[in-house]
This record gives structure tokens, sequence and C-alpha cells, in this order.
């Protein structure tokens, strides 16, 4: 049985739900940023990342709100879209 994983994106944090188990990240664990014409992937270790695809977003307009997120708390060095 899969578990459904929720994420929650603020200028403050990321929150990750599992369950009844919420984990929180802060901006600075992430690693790297990656673009890919299907997903996200934040890196938040060298070989684990959060994977959202594009269907995660309701719109493109929900999409690209993300992406300015990503920009705000994320050094661009570690960011690359497409």
């Amino acid at each position: 049985m899969k578990n459904e994983i929720t994420y929650i994106f603020s200028s403050d944090e990321i929150q990750q739900k599992i369950r009844k188990s919420t984990n929180y990240l802060e901006w600075n664990d992430i690693l790297k940023v990656r673009e890919h014409p299907d997903m996200f992937q934040l890196y938040i270790s060298r070989n684990k990342a959060i994977l959202l695809p594009n269907s995660y977003f309701n719109s493109k307009a929900d999409k690209e709100k993300f992406k300015q997120l990503i920009y705000k708390n994320v050094s661009k060095e570690k960011v690359k879209f497409l």
C-alpha cells in the first residue's frame, strides 16, 4: 500500500506530510533544484530528492509561483530551470 505524500511550500519552510507524520525542511536544506520537462527535483542529499511531477501543480500559474518561491529561497547557483 502506497502512502500519499503531501508537500506544503511556504517562504519559511517545506512541510512533508506522510500519514500522521509531518517533517519540516528549511530552504537551506535544499542542495540543488533541477527542472525537467515532466518534473522538478529538489535534492536534500546527494542521493535523495523530492520529486514533484508537473501534475502536482493545478495550473501554469501555480508552477510559476513555485519557481518564484524557489528563486526567492534557494541561491541561484543551486537552481537550474529549463
